[in-house]
């Protein structure tokens, strides 16, 4: 009798220092935390890239944008160039595996959207440059002197930063006179956004709704489903010019 009393205060003893222990490190007694590195953490899917169709062959370029669709293409190619080239960064130079997953999969996604960018604005007689961004240099070598965490946080803070610069962009071109450019911002609005909100989640920015991104097991209660993929657009039929030759845009012409 005296040794299952014995064993039965052990027990109560035990239970006591392991719920006190887990209080000590801010969890409910029973549960695990997970690192940001475990290969548990599920990556959301990023949505699909709407698709711009190519121009026919031979086809004349007919084009009545004025300076701020010109402005749009400019904006958008460049933080989106940069925002693949810093997630290719992530892919090959970060110490955490999470941050190395999100890297590939904003990369992955961003030069699919370069390549529509470019397709759209050839549609509109519009040849964008191929040349990297100006500041894409001078970033690059602040991240050259940086390793482990403290890389991990300022190349995520570049992502950020071009990725903001592509919302602000779509945001911007919703209100486009040009059907095929107001159309394609209007798909690519909420991906920019997915993508803005999932760099951020990356670097704790908004950390109370980390769970809706990255869990363990079941997916939690009350997370909202993915969104659905998006159609392709298709480009509004224009009218044919008289002349052969392609009308000169100028950055200065006001948007009708």
């Amino acid at each position: 009798m005296k040794i299952r009393l014995l064993a039965f205060t052990l027990c109560l003893v035990l239970l006591a220092t392991t719920a006190s222990a887990a209080k000590r490190k801010g969890r409910k007694p029973g549960t695990r935390t997970v690192p940001p590195t475990s290969k548990m953490i599920v990556l959301p899917a990023l949505p699909a890239i709407p698709q711009v169709p190519e121009r026919p062959a031979g086809e004349r370029i007919t084009t009545d944008i004025g300076g701020l669709d010109l402005q749009f293409f400019n904006s958008a190619i460049e933080s989106g160039r940069l925002v693949a080239y810093f997630g290719d960064m992530a892919k090959t130079r970060a110490e955490s595996g999470a941050i190395k997953d999100v890297g590939s999969a904003l990369a992955n996604t961003q030069a699919d959207e370069n390549k529509q960018l470019v397709r759209l604005a050839a549609l509109k007689g519009v040849t964008l440059s191929a040349e990297p961004p100006a500041q894409q240099e001078k970033l690059a070598a602040e991240l050259a002197a940086l390793a482990a965490s403290n890389f991990d946080k300022a190349c995520m803070d570049r992502i950020i930063a071009a990725s903001k610069d592509s919302v602000s962009a779509y945001e911007g071109a919703v209100g486009s006179k040009d059907g095929d450019i107001k159309g394609f911002s209007e798909q690519m609005l909420p991906i920019s956004k997915e993508k803005l909100r999932l760099a951020e989640k990356m670097t704790g920015a908004g950390a109370k709704a980390a769970k809706a991104l990255f869990r363990t097991g079941p997916k939690p209660a009350g997370t909202p489903a993915p969104p659905a993929p998006i159609p392709p657009i298709v480009a509004t039929p224009a009218p044919t010019v008289k002349t052969g030759t392609a009308p000169v845009l100028s950055p200065n012409a006001p948007a009708k």
